[in-house]
C-alpha cells in the first residue's frame, strides 16, 4: 500500500521502482490499481 497526504503528488513509477528494487515481483500489464480521494466535508458547519 503506498499512501500520499494531503500536499504530496502521488510518484506512482517512483513506488513501483522501490518496491522492485525490494524484490516484489510483478507483471505490470496484469497489475492492479485502486485510487482513492478522501475529501473533506464541511456539511453542518457555518
Amino acid at each position: 500500500m503506498v499512501r500520499y497526504g494531503f500536499m504530496e503528488r502521488p510518484d506512482i513509477p517512483a513506488a513501483l521502482l522501490h518496491v522492485s528494487a525490494k524484490g516484489l515481483e510483478f507483471d505490470l500489464d496484469r497489475t492492479t490499481f485502486f485510487v482513492r480521494a478522501s475529501l473533506p466535508s464541511t456539511k453542518g458547519r457555518i
